[in-house]
């Protein structure tokens, strides 16, 4: 905890290619609120800042100040675009070709979650959306030959009360929650609709 700490009280200190190691580092060391809060930034060092500056595409740095002969160009620059699929929506292969996938989606302040990852299988559809403070739904659509382990994401100093899966009520074995978590299990191909109540711990 001390380091993921000291993390927080940097901010943004890195380059645009070290920031793809800042955003693994807070999510994967269950900082993830505070890796929403730099992707949404309005800071002079941020992928918001790229846009004021007139870029339409990541840039080599944070702004001209940093390096003037930046260019405008610049693929290490655009960390948002992997780190969005792989943590916001919270979709990654853990087989090859996407014959399997993990779904641990990372939604805390945002409200509203579209998205679709192209796989070699197919799009993997996903759609996150707050109905009020304690229930949300979330939708999964899987593509053919692919199989999914699935988590519904827990909002912070709540637990979940109820799921329904289609309309239908389901529960869990017990021990397969996480803090920020619920493990559903293994899910197949097609298009599944989750509705979760959540209440205060």
């Amino acid at each position: 905890q001390g380091v993921q700490d000291f993390i927080k009280s940097r901010g943004m200190a890195c380059s645009v290619y070290g920031a793809q190691f800042l955003m693994d580092a807070l999510y994967n060391g269950g900082n993830g609120a505070y890796a929403e809060e730099l992707l949404a930034s309005t800071g002079e060092r941020s992928w918001y800042n790229m846009i004021r500056s007139g870029s339409t595409v990541a840039l080599e740095a944070w702004d001209i100040k940093y390096k003037p002969n930046l260019d405008w160009n610049h693929a290490w620059g655009a960390v948002p675009a992997n780190t969005i699929a792989r943590y916001v929506v919270g979709i990654k292969p853990s087989a090859p070709g996407f014959e399997s996938i993990e779904i641990k989606p990372h939604v805390y302040s945002l409200t509203s979650v579209e998205s679709a990852v192209p796989t070699i299988r197919g799009n993997i559809l996903f759609t996150y959306k707050t109905i009020n403070n304690d229930e949300y739904e979330l939708s999964v659509e899987i593509p053919p030959n692919t199989q999914a382990e699935l988590y519904l994401p827990i909002k912070s100093g709540k637990r979940v009360r109820e799921v329904f899966l289609d309309g239908k009520k389901i529960t869990f074995a017990k021990g397969k929650k996480e803090p920020e978590h619920l493990y559903v299990g293994r899910i197949t191909s097609g298009k599944q609709v989750y509705r979760v109540m959540l209440s205060n711990r």
